[in-house]
């Protein structure tokens, strides 16, 4: 009996080393579900890989002309920069410049992402903002406000503009003046 005390005495620590030195997050193996992947994670880059969960700093922007990473790249950096009653989406801003007052808008961002849409000068002179969700493809954007408010004319982020992903393309823009009647503007097309 001392003699198998003795053993189990000997054998415990190394049991125990054993036992606590391996471990079932192993990071190293192949086959884990949680081993890093490299590539682009900025859900707002036209190459975003949805599997990386680390960034390789390889994120590209549409140009222009719609070229992932090409080389035409805008030079607007706010609302002034733009040609009169233009809208264009700057990263997560639409940014705009009018002419006019704007007592209401709708425009339609092409994305199977969810979208949502709050602040700026929609905000903060008193419009209503509304956005579609689920499986609408385009998403919508809706301002407006049944009294007597309304952007005036002016420049700067008319709406902040949160994309769960990537979208393809703005368009079908309607803006009203404080009478109702539509107003031309257009999407900034950069590559002019």
């Amino acid at each position: 009996m001392n003699k198998t005390f003795k053993v189990i005495k000997i054998l415990l620590p190394f049991s125990l080393l054993i036992l606590f030195s391996c471990s079932d997050d192993d990071s190293s193996s192949s086959g884990d579900e949680n081993s890093n992947k490299e590539g682009c994670t900025d859900v707002y880059a036209c190459n975003y890989d949805e599997n990386a969960n680390v960034s390789d700093d390889s994120c590209l922007q549409l140009d222009c002309n719609g070229e992932c990473g090409g080389e035409n790249v805008s030079s607007v950096q706010n609302g002034c920069d733009l040609p009169e009653n233009t809208f264009y989406l700057l990263g997560e801003s639409m940014i705009y410049n009018s002419n006019v007052k704007i007592a209401g808008y709708q425009f339609e961002i092409e994305t199977s992402y969810d979208i949502d849409a709050s602040g700026g000068d929609t905000e903060e002179y008193g419009l209503s903002i509304s956005t579609t969700t689920g499986d609408n493809n385009p998403k919508v954007v809706l301002a407006f406000d049944f009294g007597a408010s309304f952007i005036p004319p002016g420049c700067g982020l008319l709406v902040n503009i949160s994309l769960s992903g990537s979208y393809d393309s703005v368009g079908g823009i309607v803006v009203s003046d404080e009478n109702g009647e539509e107003i031309d503007f257009e999407y900034y097309d950069c590559s002019n």
